[in-house]
């Protein structure tokens, strides 16, 4: 029941791709690789060194940012060690707009990485959190879209980077205060 829920989600939200250009180009940018988890860098890296009241709640979110993509890989990959899903071109027909990964397609790799980070961030700026989790979404959506992942992998991934945001925030709280003093250090070196 759950896999034809899944499969005809998915028939619905890839029979979209290949018909409209202007949607189909920005989706497969964001699918890639490269440009959502550039641009979620590259906004940690305004956090980290922004000139805001708030510099110290952001780099904390910076550092619980990073735990937070270490614990969500980790969990990825233990998971595709113990669990292989065919991607959605191998099993139903798709408009496939991207290269053909290998891997396995659940838990989406993709929502996993790009939902670690914004959690992370939530949990210690909120309003900085939104373009975050819009980014999250558009990765992992777009995903779907070009035929390399089913809806439910989306949600598979957007679970496990939502728990090891919230993981990577507990986990920094109960090793205080070598955190702050691993701030206070980069500070000294004027890395922070």
């Amino acid at each position: 029941m759950l896999v034809r829920v899944d499969h005809a989600l998915f028939a619905a939200i890839n029979g979209l791709a290949g018909r409209f250009l202007p949607i189909d180009y920005p989706l497969r940018g964001f699918a890639s690789d490269y440009l959502a988890p550039v641009i979620m860098s590259l906004l940690l890296l305004g956090l980290w060194f922004s000139l805001s009241p708030r510099w110290g709640q952001n780099q904390a979110a910076v550092m619980t940012a990073a735990l937070a993509l270490g614990l969500a890989n980790l969990a990825v990959k233990v998971l595709n060690w113990s669990y292989f899903r065919n991607r959605p071109f191998d099993d139903v027909p798709v408009s496939l707009l991207f290269y053909r990964p290998t891997d396995s397609s659940f838990p989406s790799n993709a929502a996993a990485v790009g939902f670690s980070i914004a959690m992370a961030v939530m949990l210690h700026n909120r309003r900085a959190s939104r373009i975050f989790f819009l980014m999250a979404f558009l990765f992992a959506f777009s995903r779907v879209y070009v035929g390399v992942h089913y809806p439910l992998d989306f949600l598979g991934g957007m679970t496990v980077g939502l728990a090891s945001g919230y993981a990577a925030f507990v986990l920094l709280r109960w090793l205080e205060p070598w955190p702050s003093r691993l701030l206070s250090l980069a500070q000294k070196l004027y890395l922070a």
